[in-house]
């Protein structure tokens, strides 16, 4: 039996691009994301590198309103602006905040390396 997948959207927040063309960008020129961490380091950590998108707390105020960023954390913003990103990709409208319809036959699969 063959099954049919259609992309229709892709998104991606990256430590070495937020976006398909910087992240395209990023890999054609073997570009690494992967840097030491201050944090990691003051906090005594054996391993003190790490990737981490650089200025996302800017990116993710772009997408979400004061009151929708107090409840997300690190990894569900990265989550939820590469689908945001994938959903326009897709060349669907981001609805405004005030508007709460729901649309039932719409998702969203994601993918994370963190467990």
């Amino acid at each position: 039996m063959k099954r049919r997948v259609v992309v229709t959207g892709m998104g991606v927040v990256a430590p070495n691009g937020h976006g398909l063309d910087r992240f395209a960008e990023a890999l054609r020129e073997g570009r690494s994301g992967i840097r030491h961490i201050p944090e990691l380091e003051q906090l005594s950590f054996a391993c003190q590198v790490g990737g981490i998108p650089e200025g996302f707390d800017a990116i993710r105020q772009r997408y979400f309103d004061h009151e929708k960023l107090l409840s997300l954390n690190d990894n569900i913003g990265f989550a939820s602006v590469a689908a945001v990103d994938a959903w326009t990709d897709a060349g669907f409208a981001v609805p405004e905040a005030e508007d709460d319809r729901v649309d039932w036959e719409t998702g969203v699969i994601a993918g994370s390396g963190i467990g």
